[in-house]
């Protein structure tokens, strides 16, 4: 099942403290591997002010999008149409969703745009490795929405999500943060 453009959800056995209830957005998912940045983990780094032409949203903070290349940069943002040092998500919930490229951002000029977030780092896997979590039930797949990459409440939205999944909403307001402690 190829899971780019949507969420994924970490289950609560998954034992990996990078991902400990976690919202995944997919940015691609293919046989050579899959990438994607966490929406729910901002940090206290706050993104420069301003940068010119774009409009960071709240928090306006970086996100920790995932351990792997952590000193790197990714932004996703939306735009009013296209625009240079934008590349569309096609995949992506909204057609004016996509990546901004940092580098050329930082020297030339940010993008005009609606809607930004800055994400540290991001998580990847290697051929099959997604594929073979999502068979074993190790994150849920869940439609995603415009609103879930820039919500303004990080801290809720593992359980929003998991309630629009079709969780019981006693199960999302109760869980603990360590599932093994019940």
């Amino acid at each position: 099942m190829n899971v780019t453009g949507k969420l994924l959800l970490a289950v609560p056995a998954l034992s990996d403290p990078n991902f400990h209830q976690s919202v995944l957005f997919i940015i691609d998912h293919a046989p050579a591997g899959a990438f994607g940045v966490i929406l729910n983990r901002p940090t206290t780094l706050d993104v420069v002010d301003p940068l010119p032409g774009a409009a960071a949203s709240e928090p306006a903070v970086v996100f920790e999008g995932g351990p792997v290349q952590r000193e790197g940069a990714l932004a996703i943002a939306t735009v009013g149409g296209e625009v240079e040092g934008w590349s569309p998500l096609p995949e992506a919930p909204g057609s004016d969703l996509g990546l901004v490229d940092v580098e050329r951002a930082m020297s030339e000029g940010w993008p005009a745009t609606r809607q930004l977030r800055i994400f540290s780092g991001h998580a990847g896997w290697s051929a099959g490795q997604l594929d073979s979590e999502l068979a074993d039930d190790g994150w849920v797949a869940v439609s995603a929405r415009g609103e879930d990459l820039f919500t303004s409440t990080p801290s809720t939205l593992y359980q929003d999500v998991l309630l629009r999944a079709g969780t019981s909403p006693l199960l999302a307001e109760f869980l603990p943060d360590d599932p093994r402690l019940n």
